[in-house]
């Protein structure tokens, strides 16, 4: 995934401050799209209508790797200017270990 502030930061992090990654991205009149840091060539990655889907994602380091978490994206499609408005219309929760 990409850091946020990619452009100021380096790819390669060190273990200290909290660091925030870009996950998703929703762009009004073009659609929803995933933002990894590389394309992998059977990657859907953009969606221009509504979508559910999981991601798998693991943090990993030369020394030690985390647990795996699956996060559930649904968006149904929809856009609002304002971000309380659209908090119902794109959801994005951790589902790891969720039955």
């Amino acid at each position: 995934m990409n850091w946020r502030h990619q452009e100021v930061h380096p790819v390669a992090r060190t273990i200290g401050a909290a660091s925030d990654c870009d996950f998703v991205r929703v762009v009004k009149g073009k659609g929803i799209a995933l933002l990894p840091l590389v394309f992998p060539f059977n990657l859907e990655h953009t969606f221009e209508t509504a979508c559910v889907f999981v991601a798998s994602l693991q943090v990993r380091a030369n020394e030690a790797d985390s647990a795996m978490t699956q996060i559930k994206v649904s968006w149904d499609g929809e856009w609002h200017d304002g971000d309380l408005e659209m908090a119902s219309h794109l959801v994005v929760k951790d589902v790891a270990g969720a039955a």
